[in-house]
Order: structure tokens, then sequence, then C-alpha cells
């Protein structure tokens, strides 16, 4: 099977198309599984960029999945975080679609196929990462240097996930990580 991921993204606005540059691995490892159709992944984001869609191709047995996220969620969120957001959208949009084409894929193949993608991202932290795990630590009242200790975490990224857990009215300004990633853009279709 062939996966194949892209982005069109507002120019450094965001870390998303290094991002999905991550993903690269994922879909040269999905070349040696059983699974009966392609999957093409577009991950939009900007202003107004219309709703998620997703598309079967019988011809080409090709499935389409055409994310969309408007940019001001990722402005204020650190590349981790982008990371785990999109890895939790991109599974659970794929998992969702998948399920809607039984006569193509059985039971068995969709669950086979999720299991490995499911895996791939929690070894590479696109789900189920320190972003989680940190939140898991906070709701449990633990103290953000603590938790910056344990995790091998900037203090500074520790806090900005409570803000975004408590006080997400107040997380305003852009997050340094899509400052960087301003200056070091690339256009990736």
């Amino acid at each position: 099977m062939k996966l194949f991921i892209t982005s069109v993204t507002a120019q450094g606005t965001n870390c998303v198309s290094s991002l999905i540059h991550e993903l690269s691995p994922l879909e040269k490892q999905a070349q040696s599984w059983d699974f009966p159709y392609n999957i093409m992944i577009c991950i939009r984001c900007g202003k107004n960029v219309g709703k998620t869609f997703q598309r079967f191709e019988n011809k080409d047995q090709v499935l389409t999945l055409d994310i969309r996220e408007e940019d001001e969620l990722f402005r204020v969120m650190s590349k981790n975080e982008q990371r785990e957001y999109l890895g939790r959208r991109i599974f659970s949009y794929m998992e969702e679609s998948i399920k809607k084409y039984p006569k193509v894929a059985t039971t068995h193949q969709q669950e086979a196929f999720m299991k490995n993608v499911k895996q791939w991202m929690m070894a590479h932290d696109w789900l189920h990462g320190k972003i989680d795990q940190v939140r898991t630590l906070l709701q449990k009242e633990m103290g953000a240097y603590e938790i910056s200790e344990q995790m091998h975490m900037p203090l500074e990224e520790v806090e900005d996930i409570w803000i975004h857990m408590y006080e997400e009215d107040k997380r305003t300004t852009t997050h340094s990580d899509n400052i960087k990633e301003g200056k070091n853009w690339v256009w990736n279709v």
C-alpha cells in the first residue's frame, strides 16, 4: 500500500509543514503493510479553509482525506502540542474514514492497519506523547517544576500547557516555536 501525507499551510505561522516531514518514515513503513487501497492525506491550515472531507475513488483504489484546520488553533501551540494534536486528528479521522468502506477492506484488514499506524505514532510521540503525559500530571496537581524535571522538558513549555488547559483565553501570543519555524519555513506539497 501507499500512504502519502502532505500539507498546505499559511507561511511561517505554525509548525505543520515541518511536522508533516516527520511522517516520512511512516509513509515508508506503510509500503510493507498489506492493505487493499492507498491513502492520501492533506492537512490544510489557514484562514477560512472550509470543511474536512474524505473521498474514495474506486477506479484508482485511493482514499483521500482532506483535513482542514484554522491556523489560529496552531499559532499559540508549541511544536510538540501541534504534533500531538495532529496525531490525534489524523489517527481518528483515518480510523473513522476507513470504516466507511467495509466492502473494500475487511474489518480485520482495517484493524491491522490502524494497529500499525497507532504503534508507529505512539513510538514517535504523535499519540499519547509527552504533552498528554504532562496534562495527566498537571491534573494530578503535580508542580510545574517537578514535571519539567521528570519529563526533561523546559519549564516554559510545561507552563504553556497549564495555561492552555486552564486559562485558554489568556494564551494569545504566537508561540516561539512558530516564530522559529517561520524563519525556516519550507513549502511542502
